[in-house]
């Protein structure tokens, strides 16, 4: 009996190795904070930005692409809804001229082809969504641009445009060190005599609301 109490002491310090490599085996949790926090935290960077103005929804993810040397390319990707779920009309007044709309002006934009109420809604947009991924470039040092936009409501059966919409923007600063595109805001819209010459030189018959 006195050999076997004294065998499991001599025995302890290959049954502690164990534990000394312990250290070993925490070096993934040693690691973790600085080879994973980053990585996981990159998606909510990218995750759109909501908001809301009466039966209005934007959400939105804006774009800048500056480069040193280069021209500045800025704008946004945006899904505007309505709880009403009629066709939208979206125009826009751009810093720079995008495709077939001109700068420093209204103009209706991605409208459909046409010349009936139908003609004033932008593309794809007759279920009450607008999905918009507007592209503008300009050259560096040329002070701010921004690019409006404002969207109402349209009842094809009445032809009537409803006056109260949505207007809502990005702007950037080219002559910034490093320039960023920045949202402007999302706000109630009283439909301008601008914007209604607008849409009648479009479909004169048309009626607001």
């Amino acid at each position: 009996m006195t050999q076997s109490t004294h065998r499991p002491p001599a025995h302890n310090p290959a049954a502690q190795h164990p534990p000394a490599h312990t250290p070993t085996a925490q070096h993934p949790p040693a690691h973790t904070p600085t080879a994973h926090t980053p990585t996981a935290q990159h998606p909510p960077a990218h995750t759109p930005t909501a908001q809301t103005v009466g039966v209005f929804t934007i959400e939105y993810t804006l774009f800048t692409n500056a480069t040193p040397g280069h021209d500045i390319q800025f704008g946004m990707d945006s899904s505007l809804t309505s709880t009403v779920k009629k066709p939208l009309s979206q125009l826009i007044f751009p810093a720079v001229a995008v495709g077939t709309n001109r700068p420093g002006m209204w103009n209706i934009d991605n409208y459909n082809s046409g010349n009936g109420p139908a003609s004033l809604i932008f593309s794809n947009a007759e279920h009450g969504t607008i999905t918009d991924k507007p592209r503008e470039i300009t050259a560096p040092h040329q002070g701010v641009k921004t690019t409006k936009f404002a969207v109402y409501l349209v009842d094809l059966q009445t032809g009537t445009v409803q006056s109260t919409g949505v207007q809502f923007g990005y702007s950037i600063n080219t002559s910034d060190t490093t320039p960023r595109t920045i949202f402007t805001g999302f706000t109630k819209s009283n439909i301008a005599n601008e914007q209604k010459a607008l849409m009648q030189a479009r479909f004169n018959h048309i009626n607001f609301a």
